[in-house]
């Protein structure tokens, strides 16, 4: 390669025109994967990365970096999943898929609410589901066991009975409804007399 200006930006013996990182010291030229460009300033050395493209911009070349959109320069990946933490929907517990099946950004193999969004992730009552989806968030229910399936869990249902379907019906204490049939049958009873 011709250099008639003999050119060494980085001082390190070896002219622009034919060194492989210009503006890094590399006089031993060192290039292991092979992609023209030296290990010195190479964004994924070890990986063939001709591009050098870094589209997060944090100095980790697209070809190696495991989080592409974010900015995460240290690449720690606590569950070893491949997935770097700062773009892992589950950082803690290896999940290679990252489905996410209701968008919330919590990845299904740890999401208290894998239907329901919940970002936040409470549970109350540390059952396994979050309070969103939970039929009982109070009182732990695991098995969320609803016999009545009227979407309130067994464990907090209390023997109640709900008029109508569903939980956002008004709650009927069978021991209260015996006290109020007794007070209506007294009532009846009074006015007969009075009547007779």
């Amino acid at each position: 390669m011709g250099n008639p200006e003999q050119y060494d930006s980085d001082g390190d013996t070896v002219g622009d025109s034919c060194d492989n990182c210009i503006e890094i010291s590399n006089p031993d030229q060192a290039d292991d994967d092979f992609d023209g460009t030296g290990e010195a300033c190479d964004i994924c050395p070890g990986v063939a990365n001709q591009s050098q493209i870094d589209t997060d911009q944090d100095n980790v070349g697209n070809e190696c970096d495991n989080c592409l959109n974010d900015f995460n320069p240290d690449q720690t990946d606590s569950d070893g999943d491949g997935i770097g933490d700062v773009c892992d929907g589950c950082p803690e517990l290896s999940d290679a898929d990252q489905f996410d099946e209701d968008g919330d950004g919590i990845g299904d193999v740890c999401d208290v609410c894998r239907l329901v969004p919940n970002a936040n992730q409470q549970d109350r009552d540390n059952d396994g589901h979050g309070d969103m989806c939970d039929n009982c968030p109070a009182v732990a229910n695991a098995d969320q066991a609803d016999k009545d399936q009227n979407g309130v869990g067994d464990v907090c249902d209390g023997g109640r009975q709900l008029r109508g379907a569903g939980s956002r019906c008004a709650a009927v204490d069978p021991a209260a409804g015996g006290v109020a049939l007794l007070a209506l049958s007294l009532a009846g009873l009074v006015r007969r007399r009075r009547s007779a």
